[in-house]
């Protein structure tokens, strides 16, 4: 019997044990072929595959290994095991040193550079990500060099240049035809950007990548009636409906404008922590709508949202077996659609929305009077990557430098991204870092208050002085639709100053602007309780 029948018959007889619900039995099978087997790159995808559905990992890491130990051929072994490592047991170092063993072995292989390109970067390694994305972009197809140049390397003029070549022979790859909307989104060419997620959109309406950016563009583009709606089908897409077991189970109790009178409202936050901190002040309208209100947020913001006004309960979770107690849901980014944003209405709060402990707050009051004339500044200038915009939110050390010129400045880190190891000798900022003493948001907003002015990039700090009606002043790269296109004041905060690029990646223009702004401002921001 030849190998390619032998193998039909095991894989058939290993459909049927899934089919009958015995997936052990058919990892058996398939397990045992593969050791017959060990270079057969089918075989192996086939075993692990069937691995994982049975909830063997564990094996699945074995039978990569026992792959890669016989010598393969092809660089597949490493390539599987990384993503075992990576989705299935979170072990990311072990994903990595795969990665990298794989490449060793094989390194011209542009797919095994842009994974470790891309688990760099989630491990927040940019160097590392910089180094083999440009690997994947020596030696890959059009379609890994566009990830590469888009995702890994800022060049988004090369990336539209070649989601182009590509267009012209796929005009319907919805993959490209984001990463070069996003790239001409980024180049400030906002128009051009909602062409290709236009076309997108035509091609998969209900992607999650599609929607997100179109929104988000549509918004900042002043379109809000069409941009709210592209958010509210983000509560449509495909893997809500069939992922999570309450959200398939209560899909249809999401709360689409109904009477909320007498009604139990569940509020879910998931989205980054600025995100959550922005749209709290919808909990007052919810309230006043007559519904009971639950919050559900992440861990960290717990003790400062605990006295939100409008909120009858908080919770740091939202596990399926609450679901049912609820008449309504919905997701956090969602509320503006439906309480007047549509229509250009935003609940504005210039004393702030978000309160913190009488005792508290004189205490840090107390820490700002014994300055004795030197400024408070509380400073954020690295942000998480992960989001469509990438690293186009965060400064480089050497922009900040501008901001080292002005005396008599005790300077704060509010951030609590990693800070590069050089930071002062590539900045010339001499930053003191207390946030190894803060345990949540709330210690974060405590010390925010004894500062004079917090300057942040579009993060959680600027959000957090702005519901905590706090000076602040934000340091913008790509425009971003809650701060709108142009001006110095946005909707949401009319707290917080907007610096904005002079050209797209141009942050030394913004850090020249603060610079100047402080020097001809000291007085003003120097205030005492």
């Amino acid at each position: 019997m030849s190998f390619d029948d032998e193998f039909s018959i095991v894989a058939a007889q290993a459909r049927e044990a899934e089919a009958a619900g015995q997936f052990d039995k058919a990892a058996d099978l398939l397990q045992v072929f593969c050791e017959k087997h060990p270079h057969d790159d089918r075989v192996l995808l086939s075993c692990v595959d069937v691995l994982l559905r049975a909830g063997r990992a564990g094996k699945a890491l074995e039978v990569c290994d026992r792959a890669i130990a016989a010598t393969p051929k092809s660089a597949i072994p490493w390539r599987t095991k990384a993503l075992v490592c990576f989705n299935h047991l979170n072990d990311r170092a072990a994903a990595i040193a795969s990665l990298k063993a794989g490449v060793a072995a094989f390194p011209s292989n542009a797919e095994l550079h842009l994974m470790l390109a891309d688990a760099s970067f989630q491990m927040l390694d940019f160097d590392a990500s910089r180094e083999h994305g440009a690997k994947a972009a020596e030696f890959g197809d059009p379609g890994i060099v566009l990830r590469a140049r888009h995702r890994f390397l800022d060049d988004h003029e090369g990336a539209v240049q070649i989601a182009r070549a590509i267009l012209e022979q796929y005009p319907a790859d919805v993959g490209t035809l984001v990463q070069g909307g996003i790239s001409l989104y980024l180049l400030g060419r906002p128009e051009e950007s909602l062409s290709y997620l236009y076309r997108a959109a035509e091609h998969d309406p209900y992607r999650g990548d599609v929607l997100f950016p179109l929104a988000n563009l549509l918004l900042l583009l002043g379109d809000t009636k069409a941009g709210w709606r592209r958010y509210e089908m983000l509560a449509d897409i495909e893997p809500l409906r069939s992922g999570p077991p309450a959200m398939t189970t209560y899909h249809d109790r999401l709360w689409r404008g109904q009477p909320l009178q007498g009604k139990r409202l569940l509020v879910i936050s998931h989205l980054g922590l600025g995100d959550c901190l922005m749209y709290a002040r919808y909990a007052r309208n919810l309230k006043a709508a007559g519904a009971h209100v639950t919050l559900c947020v992440k861990p960290e913001l717990m003790q400062l949202l605990r006295d939100l006004e409008g909120v009858d309960e908080l919770l740091g979770a939202w596990p399926v077996e609450i679901w049912g107690n609820y008449d309504y849901w919905i997701f956090e980014n969602l509320l503006p659609a439906r309480l007047g944003a549509v229509d250009g209405e935003v609940p504005v709060y210039r004393d702030g929305y978000i309160k913190l402990k009488d005792r508290d707050v004189a205490n840090a009051l107390a820490d700002r009077r014994r300055a004795s004339g030197r400024l408070r500044i509380g400073l954020c200038w690295d942000t998480s990557p992960n989001y469509f915009a990438g690293r186009a939110r965060s400064l480089a050390p050497e922009d900040l430098r501008p901001l080292a010129e002005i005396e008599n400045v005790d300077w704060f880190v509010l951030q609590k991204h990693p800070i590069e190891p050089d930071f002062a000798a590539r900045s010339g900022l001499s930053v003191l870092n207390l946030s190894g003493e803060w345990n949540d948001l709330y210690d974060t907003a405590v010390f925010a208050t004894s500062l004079d002015l917090t300057i942040s990039i579009c993060s959680a700090p600027v959000h957090l002085a702005g519901a905590l009606g706090l000076p602040a002043w934000v340091m913008l790269g790509a425009p971003e639709w809650r701060w709108g296109a142009k001006g110095d004041v946005g909707p949401w905060y009319p707290n917080v100053r907007i610096f904005r690029q002079a050209a797209p990646g141009n942050w030394r223009s913004v850090t020249e602007a603060v610079r100047d702004a402080l020097r001809s401002e000291r007085e003003v921001l120097r205030r005492m309780e």
